[in-house]
């Protein structure tokens, strides 16, 4: 198997996620994936339908498969070729576990921020008011939660309070890579 470095990211809505996996794709340039991207084609490949309707119904079926973790693995090693790769949004924590056991330089990255600070960053994309901005993060927040996106922090390697601004969270992507490169972290 490759040896290409895996950094699965984690966290709730506006952690800063998407951020993350385009400074690592142009910073660090490594290949951005969606796991969501797999995951619908490892169901084509396997002729499980799914919609909108059914898509957990579906995943669980899909995960149910022999081998369907080294089939994921192989998918991703395939698309980013030599690059090392970048997965956002993990939601569920055993997709995590079960790479790592087939690939040890497979890692996690948690994002967690304040709740007035993810509805700040909401706001300023969407430039809704206020309380649609906050009934809107709060609709995002129980669809994570439902799918246990909370729950990716307990198994992570690595947490960052992502409170501040850009520059200190790609100091901390930077600071990470390093440790995860030089093996130098517990």
């Amino acid at each position: 198997m490759k040896n290409n470095i895996i950094v699965f990211i984690g966290g709730m809505s506006e952690s800063g996620k998407s951020h993350t996996g385009i400074y690592l794709e142009k910073k660090h340039n490594f290949q951005r994936i969606k796991i969501i991207k797999i995951q619908k084609k490892l169901m084509q490949i396997n002729n499980i339908e799914y919609n909108e309707n059914n898509f957990s119904e579906s995943l669980s079926k899909l995960f149910k498969i022999k081998n369907i973790y080294l089939n994921f693995i192989n998918l991703i090693l395939e698309e980013a070729k030599d690059k090392n790769i970048v997965l956002e949004s993990l939601y569920d924590k055993n997709i995590y576990l079960e790479i790592k056991k087939l690939h040890s330089q497979t890692f996690c990255i948690f994002l967690k921020a304040n709740w007035l600070k993810r509805i700040l960053r909401e706001k300023r994309k969407t430039n809704l008011t206020f309380f649609k901005t906050l009934k809107k993060v709060k609709k995002k927040e129980k669809f994570k939660k439902n799918k246990n996106a909370h729950t990716v922090k307990v198994v992570s390697d690595f947490i960052i309070i992502n409170n501040k601004n850009t520059q200190f969270l790609e100091k901390n992507l930077d600071l990470i890579l390093s440790k995860i490169k030089n093996k130098s972290f517990l």
